[in-house]
This record gives C-alpha cells, structure tokens and sequence, in this order.
C-alpha cells in the first residue's frame, strides 16, 4: 500500500509540474504571438515588460520543472558519455539563447514557449517510464506480501502468526491445506499435494513426505504440514529471484540499445551542424543571424520519440507482461518475443 501511495504521490507531483509548465507555455504562446506579428518600439516600456515577462516565465519552467533533466545531463558530462538528456538540453539551450539573444538587439523572433514544451515533453516522457517501471516493481512486492508471515510452532505446540523476518532455522511452521509455504524448509510431518508451478511451471502437484524439501512460493493442496526451516526470510530461493527481478541490472532491450547508439552519433553531429551554421551565418550576415539560426538547428533537432518513446514502451510492455504472469527484470525478453517463430511445450505443459 505504501508503494501505491508513494507512486501516486510521485504521479501527482509529476501531473503538478507539467500543468504549470503548461500554463507558462500557452501565457509564452500568446505573448510570443503577440510580439512576432505586432512587435512594440525596441525599448519602449512595453518591449522590455513583454520580454522580460517572457524570460521570467522561462526561468520558472527551468527552475520548477528543469531539474531532472539538468541533473542528468551533469551526470552525462561526468560520465563523459553521451545521452538523449544532453539533446534535450542542447534544444532547450537553444530555444532561449536564441530568444534572449533576439530580446536584446530586438532583432529576429523569439520562442521562449519552446523552453516550456521541451521541459514538459522530457518531464512527461520520463514520468510515463516511471510508473511503468514502479507498476514492474509493485507487482514484485504484491508478490513478496504473499508470502510474508507464516504460522509458527512454539515448544508447548501453540501455534502462532508471525512475521516470516522473525522466524529462525530450525523452527516449526506449520502450513494448512490450500495455504501457502512462506519459507524454505524440510518436511517434518505431514503427507500431501504441494502446487509448484509458480516456481517450476509444471502445472500438476507433487508429493512431499516427511524428509523432502518445499520452498516459500509453493502451495499446499490437500495436506496439513509440519516444516522445518532452512531458508529464513532473505534466504529463500523465492527471495533471490525477487531480488534479481527488482535489481533491474538485466540486458537492455536491443530497441533501447539502437536509440541509445544512435544518440551516440546524432548528437555530435547536431553539435557540429549548429557550430557550422553559426560560422557560415557570422561570415555571410551577422553575429545576430548566426546565434539565432544555429540555435534553431538544436532546437528542431530534438528527436523525442527516440528519447522518450522507446524506453516508456519497453517498461510499459514489462508491466504489461507481469500482469499475465511473465515477470522478467531486462527489456531482452520484448526482442526474444517479438523474434520468436516457434513455441514449445513439455509433455506436462512447461512453456519453454
């Protein structure tokens, strides 16, 4: 529950932010608008409220809404590495340099909206990838909450919910039929059906005699069972798969890896176009049309669906696959399903 409530919070927040940059945006449309087609007299009182109205509005969206994406970008730097964040700083940088460079001489247009649209683009996009990536995760804790208490055995034979982070090796629990094995342990009495499949996919029960091993995950179908303990809460084979699951530190899906080499070589190449055009601008014009015209390369050169399209539609499509049971922690199972042709099954029904 508390996971929930930390997403929604986290969501709202998010919803919080995108709505002031909206507004900033369509206040920068129509004042922009407004000043593109009827401009007023440079440095008149009108122009330089308007303008700086413009900046101010500017400067609230970077500083309300800008902080991820600067954070990142630093991190990139730091990294020396290169990543879609720096593309969107770049557009950013040049959507208002290239407006305040036209307030200043009062030459050429301005875009100061544009500022507002990037942020609110890159703040959605990453929010979207957030909560499918927290629903990937909220499955794997709904999980573990299955599995969280057990009814333990004291000396006296009184038994006893309890908290499965409070249970020791070598204790008693004791597992009713149609109830669910939260720990590791060894049978010490009890003969029945015990239900696998959640953590070995075949379909029909097995017999467990006193002696044989069960593990947390399991479900007893027909018997009443007494176990002892030898896998404590952290220890449990189920809690290593979860563990591995919510690390997240699996295979990039090749989709990811192909918008994160073609980063690689798109943003040097934008950085080199813009440079080249301000050279060719400040030769042929003026300083004036090469600092705004170079800013209009980084500015349209801002490729949103490679950034933001591709990783939301991978975590989306994990968080989708949990929900039917798949739960995987790397977006490679997307690429093996999409290349896969043929599926086989077991004799007992095991999708291999």
């Amino acid at each position: 529950e508390s996971d929930c409530d930390d997403l929604d919070l986290k969501l709202s927040k998010s919803w919080l932010r995108i709505a002031v940059a909206g507004v900033f945006a369509g206040q920068g449309m129509v004042l922009s608008l407004a000043l593109n087609m009827t401009p007023p007299d440079y440095g008149s009182t009108a122009y330089w409220f308007l303008h700086g109205l413009l900046i101010f509005s500017a400067l609230v969206v970077m500083g309300f809404l800008g902080g991820p994406l600067f954070a990142s970008t630093w991190g990139m730097l730091r990294a020396r590495r290169l990543s879609i964040e720096g593309l969107f700083t770049l557009s950013l940088a040049g959507a208002f340099i290239g407006s305040v460079a036209g307030s200043l001489t009062g030459e050429g247009d301005v875009f100061y909206e544009i500022v507002s649209i990037v942020i609110a683009i890159y703040t959605f996009g990453r929010m979207l990838g957030e909560r499918s990536q927290a629903k990937l995760l909220a499955e794997s804790s709904q999980l573990r909450e299955t599995f969280d208490s057990a009814m333990c055995l004291d000396d006296q034979g009184k038994v006893a919910q309890v908290p499965v982070e409070e249970i020791e090796l070598g204790q008693l629990v004791r597992v009713a039929p149609g109830e669910a094995f939260t720990l590791d342990g060894v049978v010490h009495s009890g003969v029945g059906f015990v239900k696998e499949t959640s953590l070995t996919g075949e379909p029909l029960p097995v017999v467990r005699h006193p002696g044989d091993p069960v593990r947390a995950g399991t479900f007893s179908e027909d018997g009443s069972f007494d176990v002892e303990v030898t896998g404590v809460a952290g220890e449990r084979e189920l809690d290593r798969i979860l563990k591995t699951v919510e690390s997240l530190s699996g295979r990039p899906s090749e989709l990811q890896m192909q918008a994160n080499r073609l980063v690689q070589y798109f943003l040097p190449v934008v950085a080199g176009v813009s440079m080249a055009t301000a050279v060719f601008w400040g030769i042929a014009v003026s300083w004036m049309d090469a600092v705004f015209n170079s800013m209009a390369v980084l500015l349209v050169a801002c490729p949103c669906a490679l950034g933001l399209a591709t990783p939301v539609a991978i975590w989306n499509g994990l968080y989708h696959l949990a929900r039917m049971g798949i739960v995987s922690r790397d977006g490679a199972l997307i690429d093996g399903l999409a290349q896969a042709r043929s599926i086989y099954f077991d004799k007992t029904g095991t999708l291999s």
